[in-house]
C-alpha cells in the first residue's frame, strides 16, 4: 500500500502553502523535519530542504570530526554539538502560469544524520498549534497554577496535538512573565541581563 504522503516529480498543488503542508506531512511520516531552502526568487520557486541541512557556502564552520581542519585553517578540538550536515534531501516546486505549483526536483536521500528511531514530533516544526489551542494555552497559563507539562497534556487531549511542556513555555513566555510577582519579574530581568548567574559546585545538587 502506497503512503498517502509520498512525493513524486510532477505533483501539482493549488498553492505554495498546500505544497509546503504536504511536504511537512511527508517529513513527519518519515521521522524528520524540513525548512525553507535559499532561492533567488521566492515568488517563482519554493525549495524545501531537510532541517539538518546547513546553509550553503558556510566555509567558516569546522568539520564535525575532532582533529580535522576547516577551510579557515583551524582544527576542531571538541565534539560538534550541532546536527547540521550536508544532507542532500530536497524538494523544489515551480510556480506555473495558473498560479499552481508543480514539483520539479526531488532528492529523497538522507545523509549525515539519523532517521530511524527518531520521534518525528521531537522537532518543534512538527508541533504546530492552532489559533484556538493557542488561546486556550494562554488562558491556562494566565489563570491556572498548572505546570507547563500538565497544560501541554490538556491541549494534546483536547485538540489532538503533540506538544511538550517546553512548547507551552516558549509560546507563552511573555504572558508567563506578566503574571509573575514584581519581585520574580525583577529577578528574572537581572538574570536575563547577566547580573545573576548560577554556579554548580562539584558534588552539589544545586
Amino acid at each position: 500500500m502506497n503512503n498517502p504522503y509520498d512525493l513524486r516529480i510532477g505533483m501539482v498543488f493549488e498553492s505554495d502553502a498546500t505544497a509546503r503542508a504536504f511536504v511537512n506531512a511527508h517529513a513527519i511520516n518519515n521521522n524528520f523535519a524540513v525548512k525553507n531552502g535559499v532561492v533567488k526568487n521566492k515568488d517563482e520557486t519554493l525549495l524545501i530542504v531537510c532541517k539538518c541541512n546547513r546553509k550553503p557556502l558556510n566555509t567558516g564552520k569546522l568539520p564535525l570530526e575532532v582533529g580535522t581542519k576547516g577551510d579557515n585553517g583551524t582544527t576542531r578540538q571538541k565534539v560538534a554539538r550541532s546536527m547540521l550536515c550536508d544532507c542532500p534531501w530536497r524538494v523544489r516546486f515551480k510556480r506555473r502560469f495558473n498560479d499552481s505549483w508543480i514539483l520539479t526536483e526531488l532528492a529523497e536521500q538522507h545523509d549525515g544524520h539519523q532517521i530511524d528511531g527518531i520521534n518525528p514530533h521531537a522537532y518543534p516544526e512538527n508541533r504546530p498549534v492552532t489559533a484556538e489551542a493557542r488561546a486556550t494555552m494562554v488562558d491556562l497559563v494566565q489563570h491556572s497554577s498548572a505546570s507547563f507539562s500538565t497544560i501541554a497534556s490538556v491541549l494534546n487531549a483536547t485538540y489532538g496535538l503533540s506538544l511538550l511542556g517546553r512548547d507551552v513555555y516558549n509560546r507563552t513566555y511573555d504572558n508567563f512573565r506578566e503574571n509573575k510577582s514584581p519581585s520574580a519579574r525583577f529577578i528574572e530581568t537581572l538574570r536575563d541581563e547577566g547580573y545573576i548567574y548560577s554556579v554548580k559546585l562539584k558534588g552539589s545538587s544545586l
